[in-house]
Order: C-alpha cells, then sequence, then structure tokens
C-alpha cells in the first residue's frame, strides 16, 4: 500500500514505525556516506568559487570551446575574481589532488 493511500491512522503507524527503525541497518539512509569531492585541504590550495580560478580551469578542460575568457573584465562580479588566471595545468593539478584525496579515502 503506497503511503497516500492510506488513512491517517495508518500514516501515524507507517510513520513510527518508520522512526523506530531509523537507527538499525534495515533503514539505506544508514548505508550512504556522502564525501565531499574537494578537501577542504584542496579548497585552500587550489581556490573553490563560482566562476573563479579552479571552476573555470575545470570548465576550460571539460568543454574548452564554451568557456569565454575574453568576456572577463577586471572590474567584473566579485565571484569571477581570478578566473582570468584558469588553466588546464590548474586544472590537471586540481584533478591529481582530488584523485590521490579520494583514493586515500577508498583505502
Amino acid at each position: 500500500m503506497k503511503l497516500w493511500e492510506m488513512m491517517p491512522h495508518e500514516c501515524d503507524s507507517a510513520k513510527k514505525d518508520y522512526d523506530e527503525n531509523l537507527d538499525t541497518s534495515e533503514n539505506p539512509f544508514n548505508w550512504i556516506q556522502v564525501v565531499p569531492l574537494v578537501s577542504p585541504e584542496i579548497q585552500k590550495k587550489m581556490g573553490y568559487d563560482h566562476a573563479g580560478p579552479l571552476e573555470t580551469s575545470l570548465m576550460l578542460a571539460a568543454a574548452g570551446n564554451r568557456v569565454g575568457l575574453s568576456r572577463l573584465k577586471g572590474d567584473g562580479l566579485w565571484f569571477t575574481k581570478g578566473a582570468e588566471s584558469a588553466s588546464a595545468e590548474h586544472c590537471a593539478k586540481t584533478i591529481e589532488m582530488i584523485v590521490e584525496y579520494l583514493t586515500g579515502l577508498a583505502r
């Protein structure tokens, strides 16, 4: 029976059963672990901001023909500060650090 097909008292019972089993191994949400792709250390070293050096470097590597570096202006928006320094080398170094970080977590 679907939750939306239940009567209110049946929903209360189903919710109570769910709540009582939250901490058990039967709860699939206990099996999930969220791991950030970029560690705090990598963020500090390589930067991590929207449309800044790191993200722009990643986009240059993934879809360089879609990145318009010529559209950047020195007086641009605060979050694009430093984007003109983006490069494939910055991206490669960042990806190397990410792979090393994730590999370390998997051990």
